[in-house]
């Protein structure tokens, strides 16, 4: 239920004039709607709000990106993820730091050789080395 509610905020914003989004702004529409995104990932039923975001949404909101790699750093660490959604989440990491300065800095932060590993193969995949 409260994906719709985020996925119903986004499609209201994106299909509507400038003044009925300024008007979904005043009265906090987007704040309650990222609180309720924050709320999902640390709630760990983020993989179906992830996939209704662009990771646009994502990097254009600290307390999204910051909540929202953590979700997925610790979905990445999940003994049951199979290689194949490893990947996925490496690249919507990659998506989300942008550069290979940040990568680097992830990779000492989190001190996991396979992580760093796995991400060397995504950066090459995406041209970042």
């Amino acid at each position: 239920m409260l994906v719709s509610v985020v996925s119903t905020i986004n499609v209201l914003a994106s299909k509507n004039t400038a003044t009925v989004r300024s008007k979904m702004k005043s009265s906090n529409l987007f704040d309650i709607r990222d609180r309720i995104i924050v709320l999902l990932l640390r709630a760990n039923v983020g993989v179906e709000i992830l996939r209704s975001l662009s990771l646009e949404s994502l990097a254009e909101h600290p307390k999204l990106r910051e909540t929202a790699m953590l979700y997925l750093l610790n979905m990445l660490h999940a003994e049951d993820v199979s290689w194949k959604m490893q990947v996925v989440l490496c690249n919507v990491i990659l998506g989300m730091i942008g550069s290979s300065e940040g990568l680097k800095m992830l990779c000492k932060l989190t001190e996991d050789n396979d992580f760093a590993t796995l991400l060397e193969v995504c950066c090459i995949n995406v041209n970042y080395h």
